[in-house]
């Protein structure tokens, strides 16, 4: 049995897809992922054809009629993974610039319980906020590019730490705490493709603002996460 066939077999891969207004690329990236397991595709408050793309293709649909953000809309589906019995739940993003073929090696060493948390690294970060945050959690905790949107993690970790998925860090604070309070984390180097629209969290001078302020947000969490982990674990 091929590697491909053994994902479909297993039925324990949920591909979890946050999107807001991704009519024109999240069909391919659908099709694409759904080799290798069960995709769900959260439409944040799309106001074009994401939902519609999304289930056409072949993806189970969370719906917010509202935008709730990129941490929120990753629980939802998370919420809709664990629901649907997934052992292992991977995060890309819709504008097609992670590739799911880079699923397999991410994936298998959390079903083979040889990690609970699998990281994705590009090849430079995107912004300079980005280029601060990656190299503050690299010296700290050893991720080398924590705000990359491609991560992996046992569903046992989420249902653990699905609190740092409340506020807005960009998906950063839940890896940061788990890996802080010593779960086993691997690393994956990828490539991307670039895209050519605006990026979902803004160009320039906002993009940079918003990583900085969700930075500060994660941080806080980390913190506190040995204090919050012990809560939510009693």
């Amino acid at each position: 049995m091929s590697t491909k066939d053994t994902f479909q077999a297993q039925g324990a891969i949920a591909i979890v897809i946050p999107a807001l207004n991704e009519e024109k690329t999240i069909g391919d990236v659908v099709r694409r992922a759904a080799v290798f397991g069960k995709v769900i595709v959260v439409d944040d408050g799309s106001t074009d054809g994401t939902a519609k793309e999304a289930e056409k293709n072949g993806a189970t649909v969370v719906t917010h009629n509202v935008n709730q953000g990129y941490d929120r809309a990753l629980l939802s589906g998370f919420k809709q993974a664990d629901a649907e019995g997934a052992r292992v739940v991977i995060t890309l993003d819709a504008d097609g610039q992670h590739l799911p073929e880079t699923l397999p090696e991410m994936t298998q060493p959390l079903l083979d319980n040889k990690a609970d948390v699998a990281l994705a690294i590009r090849p430079e970060p995107a912004r300079f906020a980005e280029a601060v945050f990656r190299n503050i959690a690299k010296k700290n905790w050893g991720i080398g590019d924590i705000l990359c949107g491609m991560k992996a993690y046992r569903i046992d970790m989420i249902r653990a730490y699905g609190y740092c998925f409340i506020e807005p860090t960009f998906g950063t604070a839940a890896a940061i705490c788990m890996v802080k309070n010593g779960a086993r984390m691997i690393q994956t180097n990828i490539d991307i493709r670039n895209r050519e629209d605006t990026p979902r969290i803004g160009r320039l001078i906002r993009a940079n603002f918003r990583i900085f302020k969700g930075m500060a947000i994660a941080l806080k969490l980390a913190k506190d996460s040995t204090a919050a982990h012990a809560k939510n674990a009693a």
